[in-house]
């Protein structure tokens, strides 16, 4: 089965802010980070909030470019996404920020 990957979409300054400060998303990204590709319900198991809470941080995320969906090879439902850290994602989030607020 594939899947239509989500392109990232350009950041407003208020759209980074925003992300990099949700607590909830921080906390999947440090999952990501320390744990590698994960399911969303290994994420959940781990992080300990509500499916629909995660699942719309991760769209939002894979939407600012910062983690990545993928079904792996022979999945046969969109249960079986993995989820996975895009470093280059989070930096370029953050220098967003760092250049909006620098005089």
């Amino acid at each position: 089965m594939t899947v239509a990957p989500i392109s990232p979409q350009p950041l407003s300054v208020d759209d980074a802010a925003a992300i990099l400060g949700n607590k909830t998303g921080l906390t999947v990204i440090r999952h990501l980070m320390d744990h590698g590709p994960s399911t969303i319900t290994s994420i959940i198991q781990v992080v300990g909030r509500s499916h629909t809470l995660i699942w719309r941080c991760l769209k939002d995320l894979e939407h600012a470019g910062i983690v990545s969906a993928n079904v792996p090879e022979g999945a046969r439902h969109r249960r079986a996404l993995v989820y996975e850290y895009v470093p280059e994602g989070f930096i370029a989030a953050l220098d967003l920020l760092k250049d909006a607020f620098q005089p």
